[in-house]
C-alpha cells in the first residue's frame, strides 16, 4: 500500500506504507509524505479511512498544520 499527495502545483510524493496501517504507522507516514511538502496555504483532505479519524492523529495534524482544515474533513 502507499500513501500519496498531489499538490496543485504538480508536486507529488509517494510513501510506502507498513503493511498494517495503525496510528503510529500513519504518523511515520506523515512525517515523511506530508509535512516535507505542505505549506501554510495548503489544504490537506482525507478520507474516512479508520486511522485517519483516530484522536493521536487529528491532534498530530492539529498541531503541525495550525490554520488548516485537517482531519475534520472526510468524503
Amino acid at each position: 500500500m502507499v500513501w500519496g499527495a498531489i499538490k496543485a502545483d504538480g508536486t507529488r510524493i509517494f510513501i510506502r506504507c507498513p503493511d498494517r496501517m495503525n496510528s503510529i504507522g500513519y504518523e511515520e507516514v506523515l512525517k515523511k509524505g506530508l509535512l516535507p511538502i505542505y505549506e501554510a496555504h495548503n489544504t490537506f483532505q482525507q478520507d474516512g479511512a479508520p486511522c485517519h479519524k483516530l484522536k493521536v492523529i487529528s491532534s498530530f495534524l492539529d498541531k503541525r498544520l495550525a490554520g488548516s482544515i485537517s482531519g475534520s474533513i472526510y468524503n
